[in-house]
């Protein structure tokens, strides 16, 4: 399916979808309905999606949900990655994992915010 609309794009634009397609470890899933994907599989075709027309500031609410366990130990590598490219705002309940990525972190807690020292 992706190979048949990639074929009006330039080769650039198909060799830019398929270096995101990669950067998500998704490649291997671009001729597959996106109805037959799973939910982790999903998650990672959405990024994928979210950053192909390289936006300079990137949103994510818990880029970690429904992902399997490789994914989710590459994702913060993904991440800094991607953070060359463009600014990432992201929500997580994982505090750990974004303190290791944030440069600047806002802590909400009861209804009350904090900034945190990274």
């Amino acid at each position: 399916m992706m190979s048949k609309l990639l074929k009006r794009y330039a080769r650039g634009d198909r060799q830019r979808a398929l270096h995101y397609l990669d950067l998500c470890g998704v490649a291997d899933l671009r001729d597959r309905p996106v109805g037959e994907l799973s939910g982790g599989q999903l998650q990672r075709v959405l990024l994928c999606r979210a950053i192909i027309s390289s936006p300079r500031l990137l949103a994510l609410d818990e880029p970690a949900t429904h992902v399997d366990a490789d994914f989710e130990e590459s994702l913060p590598d993904r991440l800094r990655a991607l953070n060359r490219e463009m600014a990432i705002l992201m929500v997580s309940h994982d505090l750990e994992t974004t303190r290791s990525l944030a440069k600047s972190l806002l802590l909400v807690r009861d209804g009350t915010c904090m900034n945190v020292a990274t």
